[in-house]
C-alpha cells in the first residue's frame, strides 16, 4: 500500500494519498511515515463532492465506492467523504504535474472531477480506466492522447504506443498526456 507514493516521494515536493478505507490507514501510514512530503488524505476521489456508500470488500483491494441510492447490508458499507481532485486542488492552493489513479472501478469518475486541473494544470496521468467512448470524448474535449503499453500476441514484444482514439483496446494502465506536453513521452516512442 503505498508503493507509487514511495516511488513518487523522491521526485516530487509533495504527494498526495487518498484512501477511504479505514483498514488501509494504518499500513499507509507505517509505509509512508518516514517521509515529510507525502500526506495522506482519508477521502474517496470521485467526481463530486460529498458522502458516499463505501463497500467493504473482502479484502482492502477489493472495496470501491458505491452508489448513495443503493441499499446495501450495512456490516459491508460504510459512509465516506469524496471530494473531487478540482476541489482539492482549489482548497490546497496547489498545482498539479501528475496523477495515478486506481480506485477499482471509479478511475473515469475521478477524471471527470479533475476537468479544471487537465485544463489548467496539465498533469501526466497514469490510470486503470476503460479505455472506452467516454474516456475518448473525455479526452479530445480536453486536447489529451492516450498511451499505453502493448504486447504483439505473435511476438510477445511490449510496445510503448499511442492508442488511436478511433480503436478498441485493452490495456492494464493508460498514460494520459495533453498535447501540450507530448515532448514529455515522445523520447518513450520509437
Amino acid at each position: 500500500i503505498g508503493y507509487y507514493a514511495l516511488l513518487l516521494a523522491k521526485k516530487a515536493k509533495k504527494v498526495y494519498c487518498f484512501e477511504p478505507d479505514p483498514r488501509n490507514i494504518d499500513f499507509l501510514n507505517n509505509n509512508i511515515n518516514r517521509y515529510d512530503n507525502i500526506h495522506l488524505v482519508q477521502k474517496a476521489v470521485s467526481s463530486e463532492d460529498g458522502f458516499s456508500n463505501f463497500i467493504l470488500g473482502s479484502c482492502p483491494a477489493l472495496s470501491s465506492l458505491s452508489p448513495l441510492e443503493i441499499n446495501l447490508n450495512e456490516q459491508n458499507t460504510i459512509a465516506v467523504e469524496k471530494i473531487t481532485i478540482d476541489t482539492f486542488r482549489r482548497n490546497e492552493g496547489i498545482k498539479i504535474s501528475g496523477i495515478k489513479i486506481d480506485i477499482e472501478g471509479y478511475d473515469f469518475q475521478a477524471l471527470l472531477g479533475a476537468r479544471s486541473t487537465m485544463l489548467e494544470d496539465k498533469p501526466l496521468i497514469i490510470t486503470e480506466a476503460s479505455y472506452d467512448n467516454s474516456l475518448m470524448t473525455l479526452l479530445d474535449e480536453l486536447n489529451y492522447s492516450c498511451y499505453a503499453f502493448t504486447r504483439n500476441h505473435k511476438t510477445r514484444k511490449v510496445k510503448f504506443q499511442k492508442i488511436p482514439s478511433n480503436e478498441k483496446w485493452v490495456t492494464k494502465m493508460l498514460v494520459l498526456v495533453h498535447n501540450d506536453n507530448l515532448e514529455i513521452i515522445n523520447r518513450y516512442i520509437k
